[in-house]
């Protein structure tokens, strides 16, 4: 609901305005929670439980419809439709992802035991769910009307959810060889595909224009552009910590071991070190090659604010909502024998899933 209302309006003063002529839209989105909470308690209906999900899906596609065409209907934006039908498209692509990792990349990051076949794992991340990512920040830079802060809490959610996934993968590897390699992977990957981002939007734009143009960017695709680059730099960075932190810290639970601890800081601090390289190298090609604004656009009011509130919103509602099956998988991570047998709905009922069939 929060970040509907902030992709709207772009500001937290914005999004309570808002509220108060939408707030009849989100009492449907309560419905599946209320629903979770009786086919939990009540016996007779607790069979039911792991189906109560799926009434939140088509409410989760209504909602942010029928928000964006009343924000569209009562501004400024000129291209109401196109307006529309892209803020829509975006929870679309929130929707496409959960399933997936519901119901194909969790089971499959569960039953990887080895570092090579949790490798095989990332690898099958990146090349399934990086389009849908890619669909998605392409959308959020192609819109044209709407506030210029919407980038942030638009792209901020998915962006959390791709990064934590891989980096939960990575945390679990039982070698810092194997972290720093797909630290590599990850970092090399996000550099490459960044890099090529302006390029291709000239050549689509020449291509369009029977390649009779002449090279440039549009004002409002250059701040869309940073950004995106700002607010998936902090969230993947984030990710990178917490969850690396998070898993030493079970870890040492288990089974303290000082030795242990100090080689898993010291490989955080390798992979964090690589991160932040391969970030720079990033900003200084993208504001040496296609002039983007990035320096400039993180000083601008509100901007840091927005990035800040649009990472603690998104990271909070991911986490909350599966903290039983991340918790379930360092777990598992720690001690393999005790925990690989453990299915999400014996650990924690009430967070059971429809794709978690008997």
């Amino acid at each position: 609901m929060t970040l509907i209302l902030l992709v709207a309006e772009g500001s937290a003063i914005g999004a309570v305005r808002r509220l108060r002529t939408t707030w009849y839209f989100f009492l449907a989105g309560f419905v599946p929670y209320v629903a979770l909470a009786l086919f939990h308690h009540v016996e007779t209906l607790r069979k039911l439980h792991k189906y109560a999900p799926l009434m939140n899906y088509p409410i989760t596609l209504l909602v942010p419809l029928m928000v964006f065409r009343q924000v569209a209907q009562k501004s400024t934006i000129i291209r109401k439709r196109a307006y529309i039908l892209k803020t829509w498209v975006i929870f679309v692509v929130v929707i496409c992802l959960s399933f997936a990792v519901r119901l194909y990349f969790m089971p499959l990051a569960r039953t990887a035991t080895t570092d090579r076949e949790k490798t095989g794992v990332l690898f099958t991340w990146l090349l399934v769910v990086s389009p849908f990512v890619a669909t998605l920040t392409g959308i959020v830079r192609s819109l044209k009307d709407g506030p210029a802060l919407q980038t942030s809490p638009a792209i901020t959610f998915v962006a959390f959810g791709f990064a934590l996934f891989s980096r939960v993968v990575q945390a679990k590897m039982e070698y810092i060889s194997s972290q720093l390699l797909s630290s590599l992977i990850f970092a090399s990957f996000d550099f490459v595909t960044d890099l090529a981002i302006p390029y291709f939007v000239l050549i689509g734009g020449a291509a369009r224009r029977n390649l009779v143009v002449q090279f440039g960017y549009h004002p409002i695709f250059l701040r869309r552009l940073s950004d995106q680059m700002h607010a998936y730099s902090l969230v993947e960075l984030t990710v990178l910590i917490f969850t690396n932190l998070f898993n030493i810290t079970v870890g040492q639970i288990l089974f303290p071991s000082v030795r242990h601890l100090l080689e898993r800081l010291v490989g955080l601090g390798i992979m964090v070190l690589i991160e932040v390289l391969f970030e720079g190298a990033l900003y200084i090609c993208l504001v040496r090659s296609a002039n983007l604004p990035l320096i400039k656009s993180i000083t601008e009011p509100g901007v840091i604010r927005m990035h800040l509130l649009a990472l603690g919103i998104s990271g909070t509602a991911i986490i909350i909502r599966n903290v039983p099956v991340l918790v379930l998988m360092f777990l598992t991570a720690a001690d393999e024998n005790k925990y690989q047998s453990v299915s999400t709905n014996e650990f924690c009922p009430f967070h059971s899933s429809m794709f978690e069939l008997p």
